[in-house]
């Protein structure tokens, strides 16, 4: 078996993928409740307990 993964023949690729946007939906998704679990623990400990 001859092993042609070093031959050029020089043709390129053309490299067509479409760029992600950098926040997605479920970037937000998590920002957004790392926010809110921060606002519960944060409420819970100084807030008294009869609210």
């Amino acid at each position: 078996m001859t092993d042609t993964t070093s031959d050029f023949d020089g043709s390129t690729i053309a490299l067509e993928a479409a760029e992600e946007p950098a926040w997605t939906a479920a970037t937000w998704f998590a920002v957004l409740s790392m926010a809110a679990t921060s606002f519960a623990l944060v409420s819970a400990e100084f807030l008294p307990a009869g609210l």
